[in-house]
Order: C-alpha cells, then sequence, then structure tokens
C-alpha cells in the first residue's frame, strides 16, 4: 500500500502543477480586443522621443481581462516607443507606442495594446444645450464622482469622474472617445497604430487619458516600425 501512495504521488504533482499552469494562462493571455482606459503618467513628444525609450499609464478602472481575473483599478501599464520622427517638410510627425505589460500586486501580464483614442469628459448634448441659458453658479465649487451613462459614443465601463457637486442629480459626466488634436490615428496591417500629424510634432500630454485596445500580435517582434505606409 506504501508503494501505491509513493507512485501515486508524481501523479497528484503533475496534476496540481497542470491546474497551476491553466489557472497562471488565464493571467498571462488576456482576451484580444479588450480596451483598457488608461492615464499617461508623462508627456511624450515625437521630436524628442527615442526608440526604446520608456512609457508608463495607469489604469483608470478595474477591467476583466479573463474568466475570473480582473486587472485593478491604478493597475501600472508598461510600454516602449517603437518609433517616431518629428515633424520634417512635407514629411508629417509620427509616434508608435506599445504597452507590453501590466503588473500589479504579484501578477505581470504581457499586453500588446496600442492607442486607440483619446478620452474626454462631457456633459450629455441635451444637458449642454440646456445649460446655455443657465446661470452660471456661484459659490464654492467642489468635486464629486459621478457615474457615465449609456449614452450612444460613452464608454460604458468608465464609471466615475469627476463632477460638480452644484450640478443637478440630472447633470452626469459623460466619456467619450475623441480625436487627438491635429492627429490622427493610422492602423497598419499588422495592427501597428501610428499617431500621425501633418500640422505639427505629435505630442501626448501626461495626464491624458487614452483607450488602449490590447490585440494579438501578428508578428514577432515590431520594434522596427519606420512610418506609416
Amino acid at each position: 500500500m506504501a508503494r501505491m501512495h509513493t507512485g501515486c504521488l508524481p501523479l497528484v504533482m503533475m496534476a496540481a502543477l497542470f491546474v497551476q499552469a491553466q489557472s497562471n494562462s488565464l493571467v498571462t493571455k488576456p482576451a484580444a480586443g479588450i480596451s483598457i482606459p488608461a492615464e499617461l503618467t508623462k508627456t511624450v513628444r515625437a521630436d524628442k522621443a527615442h526608440r526604446g525609450d520608456p512609457v508608463v499609464f495607469t489604469t483608470l478602472e478595474a477591467i476583466l481581462i479573463g474568466q475570473n481575473v480582473v486587472m485593478p483599478a491604478q493597475t501600472k501599464l508598461f510600454g516602449r516607443i517603437v518609433g517616431a520622427a518629428p515633424r520634417q517638410g512635407d514629411k508629417p510627425s509620427w509616434l508608435v507606442l506599445l504597452v507590453e505589460k501590466a503588473e500589479w500586486k504579484q501578477h505581470s501580464v504581457p499586453l500588446h495594446a496600442f492607442i486607440s483614442g483619446q478620452i474626454t469628459l462631457a456633459l450629455p448634448s441635451n444637458q449642454n444645450n440646456s445649460s446655455r441659458d443657465a446661470p452660471p453658479a456661484t459659490g464654492n465649487r467642489r468635486r464629486k464622482s459621478g457615474r457615465t451613462g449609456g449614452e450612444t459614443g460613452a464608454v460604458p465601463s468608465l464609471e466615475r469622474f469627476p463632477q460638480d457637486e452644484t450640478a443637478g442629480p440630472q447633470d452626469q459626466v459623460v466619456a467619450k472617445l475623441a480625436t487627438l488634436q491635429d492627429v490622427r490615428i493610422v492602423r497598419d496591417k499588422d495592427g501597428t497604430s501610428y499617431l500621425v500629424s501633418t500640422k505639427t510634432n505629435v505630442k501626448l500630454p501626461g495626464g491624458t487619458r487614452f483607450m488602449l485596445q490590447n490585440l494579438s500580435p501578428t508578428a514577432p517582434d515590431q520594434s522596427t516600425a519606420s512610418g506609416p505606409r
């Protein structure tokens, strides 16, 4: 009987390792297509950036990235500059930024995410129209959290953004995806997103909120971006 127990021990250990590997795979392989709202921590300029320069984002909310696996708010997202160029004559300025890893507590999750748009905050259009004739609010104005609604064009996953206490209960702040000023996003066939500007050097100010989209990498290495094609 003792020999039987001894012989079964390796099988039990292998089964435990297999279960653990399956559990880890849920964490290390976020689903492609996941959108991640995040804030850029430091300003990035195409005319000063170099390939390999690090970039850091912070997530704005908790995101479900796999079965029963949630990446919490305030998670650090680490990436790098894949390529950049200043505006020169008739040649546009461009920037490619790739987010490759998320880290929180004991977790480290690989990503392959690009900027898909900028997140802006605004009141719903019907409230913007009605507020034009309303007298300006006076007195001390403090900030509080407000939930976003499900209006068309809103980002439904974003839940809390600043809202004036002087506003009525219906004056909820809506988060929307917007185009960057003087910058357009061009996506290559392999999924690489180029931020391109024909008017000025591409500049991403620190503190700006962006929507990142995680994709399945289609190429073994995208460190040699040479500009939009």
